[in-house]
Formats: C-alpha cells, structure tokens, sequence
C-alpha cells in the first residue's frame, strides 16, 4: 500500500507540473470559422490560445490539427450565424469587412430611467410639482434647482480613448519575449595568446607567446564589428638563417635572431544570445575578417679568425606586409553585468607573394593557429 501511495502522489504531481505549463486558454467551443484568404472550416471544435495569440482548432475528416493567428481571422461563426470573434478575440480582431464579419448581433441601447420633475422657480413662490401648492420663499434663493439624486447617480464617465491594442506574436517567434534590444554597445578585451605557426614559410619557427586588444561595437543583437592587434614573438632555430662566413678561418661565435608577427585586422563577430539568462550566461561567437601581417625579422651574429684573434660583426632587419585572412571560434563567460571571461581558437591565413616562393612549381604555405585566453569588459 506504501508503494501505491508514492506512485499515486508522484502521479498527481507530474499532472499538476504539466498543467502549470499549459499557456492560458479557453475552453474549447464548436463553431465555423471564416479565414481572411476565404477558407471556411465548419462545424470545427476550436479553442483561443490568448498566450500565443492564435485559434487552435481540428479540421474536420482530416484530423489535422491547425492554428490561426489571431490577424488572419475574418469570423467565428456559432450555430445561430452570429459572430464571435469580437468578443473572443477583443482588441486583436480585424476583419476585412466582409459579410461574415458583420454578422454581429445587435444589443438594444440602455435607456435611462424616467425621472421625476424638478420644482420651477417663478418670482417669489415656488410651485410643488406633487402637491401643487404655493409655497414661499426667500428673495436670496435661487430660483434655478438643482437636478434630481436619481438622475445624477445615471451619469457615466466619459469613456477613455482606445489604447493600440499590443502586436500579436505567432507561435514561431522565439523572441516573443525577449525583444530585439541589443544585448550591449561595445566592449574591450585584452587577451594573452599562444602562437603556433604551420606551413612551408615557418620551417624551422617555433611557437611563441605574444598580446592582443580587441574593440567591439555592436550593431545589432547579434552582429558586432570588431578592430583587432595583435604581436607574437616567435622563437627561431639556428639553422633559420644561412650565415656565411667572411673566409676559411672564421669561425661563428655568436648568433641571435627573433622573428616578430604583428597583426592588424578588421572582422564581423556573430554573437548567440540564446543562453543569455542570468549575469553569469555563457555566450558562444564566431568571426571572420581581414587584414595586414607585418613580419619583423632580426639577426645579429659575430665571428673570429683564429690565427689572429680578429673579431667580425653583423646585423640586420628586414620588414614585410603580407595580406591576411582570418577566423575563430570563442567564449564569452561573464562574471558580472559588464565583465566576462573570454576563450578563443583563431587561425590566420597568410598569403606569400609569389617572389617568396620557394620554386617555380613550389607554393609556400603559412598559418599561425592562436589559442587565446583574455578579460572582457562590456559597455
């Protein structure tokens, strides 16, 4: 018997869970009901879904279930022909004026009860309207009496102007109540990365450690530009540069190189706000954009002659602008109203003019793959 009690109990609570659930509703009612495109589906048991705005109903012989937004009712029809979509629908009905719709029935106006007469003033005596007789009176009233109690508690106040009735929403709107405010005006992440560079170009080049500054500002809900910087400092095995030696003798003593990659890029972000609950949502993104790579490189390297001590010294740079490609995947996990964490994957493609090329038949290749960790702050 314990166990069918906690069954029955678990029961009733699932029940009334789902019920809870359920959007308010009407009754459901028998009727014919007139489309503004002309259908006409009769003798339909229908219901009015006021959560959703629509007329829920079964089409007859077809079983197919069907709902109709409030905007493309012309008439609810009962058994008697009159039409109720006024008084089902409200401010949300708008017909197109055929004759269905008009088939609405008529009340009779309310008339206001009959009052008794008012005594009337004349000269210095009053006539009673009852009794009929003179009955005198002051020089300092006036002669002009006020209405009567009965037909002073008839008088109604002025009815208020019609408020424009709130825009239905159909079923499918996801945003129903969420509106389509935008989520933020900008925002400031600073991000600390970790570079790897793929492909022909970077044979022999190392992954580094670098920094970024990215600007947002919002557009719309879910689109936002977004201004990016970028430096990595790469590490360069010695065997990058091909060092050539004044004569037999010499011998390399020393040898530093660095290889700098600074980014400048302009992208469009698509943010997801559909996890946007509570201070604390998680926000997924993605980007794509353009821009310009500036390659940095640097050498520095000494030698000595062995039979006389000499020393010999070399420097240099070099500097080239390359035209880039690039896109990612993040994370935006915000910590308070207006700041957040934000994780990021982003892979450039660098294009190597064809002078860098490697051979006549031979295409260099070159990515740089950047895993990103940053603070964000939203404005």
């Amino acid at each position: 018997m314990r166990g069918i009690n906690v069954r029955l109990t678990a029961y009733c609570f699932v029940f009334l869970f789902f019920a809870a659930l359920c959007p308010p509703s009407v009754a459901k009612e028998t009727g014919t009901i007139i489309l503004k495109d002309g259908a006409r589906f009769a003798d339909v048991a229908y219901r009015i879904d006021k959560y959703f705005k629509v007329v829920r109903f079964t089409v007859s012989g077809e079983g197919k279930n069907k709902a109709v937004s409030f905007g493309n009712i012309e008439a609810i029809l009962d058994a008697a022909g009159n039409n109720r979509a006024p008084e089902l629908l409200q401010e949300y009905y708008r017909p197109n004026g055929t004759a269905a719709s008009a088939a609405v029935p008529i009340k009779p106006a309310d008339t206001p009860p009959a009052t008794s007469p008012s005594p009337v003033a004349t000269g210095d005596s009053l006539l009673s309207a009852e009794r009929g007789v003179p009955v005198a009176v002051s020089d300092t009233v006036s002669p002009v009496s006020s209405p009567p109690a009965a037909a002073t508690a008839n008088l109604q106040p002025a009815p208020k102007p019609a408020q424009p009735p709130e825009p239905w929403r159909p079923e499918t709107d996801n945003v129903y109540r969420e509106g389509r405010k935008r989520l933020w005006t900008g925002g400031l992440c600073l991000f600390g990365n970790f570079s790897v560079p793929v492909g022909d170009w970077y044979t022999d080049v190392n992954a580094g450690m670098g920094y970024e500054a990215d600007l947002f500002l919002c557009v719309s809900r879910h689109i936002a530009l977004r201004a990016h910087i970028s430096r990595s400092g790469l590490n360069v095995d010695d065997s990058f540069y091909d060092i050539l030696l004044p004569g037999e003798g010499w011998e390399l003593m020393s040898e530093k190189s660095e290889l700098t990659v600074s980014r400048y890029m302009l992208m469009a972000q698509y943010n997801d706000p559909a996890l946007d609950k509570t201070l604390t949502e998680v926000r997924p993104y993605i980007m794509f954009g353009m821009g310009v790579v500036r390659e940095a490189q640097s050498l520095s390297a000494s030698a000595r002659y062995t039979a006389t001590g000499e020393w010999a010294y070399t420097e240099g740079d070099k500097t080239d602008n390359r035209f880039a490609m690039t896109s990612g995947v993040g994370l935006v996990w915000k910590i308070g109203r207006n700041l957040g964490f934000d994780l990021e994957g982003a892979a450039d493609m660098i294009f190597i003019p064809t002078e860098y090329q490697y051979g006549e038949s031979a295409s260099a290749t070159a990515y740089i793959i950047d895993f990103k960790a940053g603070l964000l702050y939203l404005f």
